[in-house]
């Protein structure tokens, strides 16, 4: 994935000077700082008992890389420390990197753990973990990029003026008494107009915005804003936002964004998961927008412009509330002082996500806003509908080989290539496993168009290749024949085996092909090892399943109903094509929810079926049944 390369080469002196630093020498070395370019390594966690309880205080005008050595983890517990552990008021170019920043509590100050007002400021691999804060903004991070007017900032093209890559806010909590805030692990903002800024790698998860009276709270993760006058580009990957909650304590306000919330930014997301995370509903004047995802422009007057690909956005939820004044428990885009935004949902999932009945539990927007599907599943969301709002004045809906419903419907959208089938994916049911891979019985899989996976996207949101598999048909003569070269699948995943679909005929009961079934071996991580012997020229192909029950949570006219089936996890597949060496092995290795699912029976009754094709013969199939026990993998095996 190289989206990000251009964006994130940020020229650093060539005449930078390094100096070790302690944390008794920390303060009063970055109090002696001047200019620009130094940078200094930190080794040690910090305590108040050697910063002393202030927190230090970077100079004006000053910028230099602040790191922690390597193997090492250093940084700053706030245990106890008054204010921020680090703050910078009017600073130049800012690098915080491997560092952690710990146990930071304020009280009505509405300073964060870390707070950065600079020219431009990159967090590169740090760690925000359990900070509080009573006030408006982040208890974990705050950056203002940007001086008042603009000066300082990056131009347009040039690095970004924020860039937080492979970092981790977890255990954040924000208090907002009155007003607006956001935020609970980080608030981003600039005054940059035409720069660049960017997320990656990013793990955002249990976070918690408390709201204690405020008019509008958004953003329990993360909140990125921009005060310029038209939308900012933002460039974020691989990030997941997870787990993240807004709680309502009063009654009283607004609330969105509960996973991530953007406010005039225009964001290019690829491959980011938004799970899980939770928003009060409300009622009357107030409103509760994308649990999982919330993407306003309410500052000027030109719409933002957003694309989503290969994301995954399932298990996020909307709790109470009137629907009419919920929207969008995976995603909602748009806000009423604005034109017409625009969401694309490229290749990636929407599923399982709760909204009240009457709401919208999928994709919500603004009558003028518009949503674009392509190669997408929107489907299996509950409570309320899977798209809304969108279609009003002037903004429509339009979908293409992709799977989702018309609304209150059982036909699909309108569209080329559109479904409205039950995707039947790994986590079916079970929205918190996260797991969007597609079963052996996905109707999504090889129903996508090529013509429409955008130029760069090469892998699917687990990093297998974004097109792959094909489509086989058994023949009375020829064997397995391919119909149809790799197509990508609908949805954030893609499996890489090929479809084979049913014989459509009767063959001649005469004309067979015979073999022995293989022997079978079971080995640690519970692979299933086949072993032929002399088998002919031909195709083999081999699949293994078993049968688990679940239970299924759905609204049956307007009620929660649980009910139980049996479903069929696929537990593996692989072939051989061509002539065979005399000993032949082919493996079938348990993934995703299978491996889950064994790892917490530790046995199962496994469906091994095989079928084979020689050479102008009708190919034909056997299945045993074993009783497989699964072992942990040595650990010089494990990842």
């Amino acid at each position: 994935m190289a989206l990000l390369a251009a964006a994130l080469l940020v020229p650093s002196p060539a005449t930078a000077a390094t100096k070790a630093v302690n944390c008794s020498t920390l303060a009063s070395t970055i109090a002696a700082l001047s200019g620009e370019g130094e940078t200094l390594v930190l080794n040690g966690l910090c305590t108040k008992e050697q910063l002393g309880s202030t927190g230090i205080s970077i100079p004006a005008k000053v910028g230099f890389t602040l790191e922690g050595a390597p193997g090492t983890t250093s940084g700053i517990d706030g245990t106890g420390i008054a204010g921020p552990l680090l703050s910078a008021g009017e600073a130049g170019a800012l690098t915080v990197e491997g560092l952690t920043f710990e146990h930071a509590s304020t009280i009505s100050g509405s300073q964060s753990a870390v707070s950065l007002r600079a020219t431009r400021v990159t967090i590169l691999g740090d760690s925000f973990l359990e900070n509080r804060e009573e006030g408006v903004t982040a208890a974990g991070l705050f950056v203002f990029a940007g001086e008042p007017g603009g000066a300082g900032c990056p131009a347009p093209g040039g690095p970004p003026a924020f860039t937080v890559r492979n970092s981790t806010f977890r255990g954040n909590v924000l208090t907002v008494a009155s007003g607006i805030g956001g935020g609970a692990a980080a608030f981003l903002i600039d005054k940059c107009a035409g720069a660049g800024h960017v997320l990656e790698g990013n793990v955002v998860e249990g976070n918690v915005l408390k709201a204690n009276g405020s008019s509008e709270a958004v953003g329990a993760g993360l909140d990125v804003a921009s005060e310029a006058s038209e939308p900012e580009r933002l460039t974020q990957q691989g990030d997941v936002f997870a787990d993240n909650r807004i709680e309502d304590l009063a009654g009283i306000g607004s609330y969105g964004g509960a996973g991530e919330w953007l406010e005039g930014m225009s964001a290019t997301s690829v491959g980011d998961r938004f799970s899980a995370n939770t928003l009060p509903g409300t009622s009357g004047a107030n409103w509760s927008w994308g649990a999982g995802l919330g993407i306003v422009a309410c500052n000027g007057t030109l719409p933002t412009q957003t694309t989503l690909e290969d994301a995954v956005v399932a298990g996020n939820a909307i709790v109470g509330g009137t629907p009419a004044d919920d929207g969008g428990a995976g995603i909602y885009v748009g806000c009423p002082k604005t034109a017409a935004n625009h969401l694309s949902l490229l290749d990636s999932t929407v599923t399982e996500n709760s909204a009240p009945v009457g709401g919208v539990a999928g994709v919500d927007g603004g009558p003028a806003d518009t949503l674009t599907l392509a190669n997408s599943i929107l489907e299996q969301d509950v409570g309320g509908a899977e798209t809304g709002g969108f279609g009003g004045a002037g903004g429509t809906v339009a979908a293409s080989f992709s799977d989702v419903c018309a609304a209150g419907s059982v036909s699909p959208l309108s569209g080329e290539g559109n479904l409205c089938a039950d995707p039947t994916l790994a986590d079916d049911g079970n929205p918190a496993s996260v797991d969007v891979h597609e079963t052996a019985t996905s109707r999504t899989r090889e129903a996508g168009s090529n013509a429409l996976v955008t130029s760069g996207l090469t892998t699917d949101f687990y990093g297998a290749p974004r097109i792959a598999g094909g489509e086989l048909e058994p023949t009375c003569f020829e064997g397995l024949v391919q119909i149809k070269p790799a197509t990508v699948d609908m949805g954030a995943a893609e499996d890489p085996e090929a479809l084979v679909k049913p014989i459509g005929i009767d063959c001649p009961i005469l004309l067979h092909s015979s073999f022995a079934f293989p022997t079978v071996s079971i080995r640690s991580g519970g692979v299933l090892l086949l072993t032929f012997h002399g088998l002919a020229k031909g195709t083999v192909l081999a699949r293994a399943g078993f049968k688990v029950a679940k239970t299924v949570v759905r609204d049956v006219h307007g009620h929660r109903r649980r009910s139980h089936r049996t479903v069929t996890l696929a537990y593996g597949q692989a072939s051989h094509t061509g002539k065979a060496p005399s000993v032949l092995h082919l493996r079938l290795i348990p993934r995703g929810a299978t491996l889950a699912a064994l790892r917490a029976h530790r046995r199962e009754a496994v469906t091994v079926t095989v079928t084979f094709a020689a050479g102008g013969a009708f190919p034909a199939s056997q299945s045993r049944t074993v009783r497989v026990r699964y072992v942990r993998p040595p650990a010089h095996h494990r990842r």
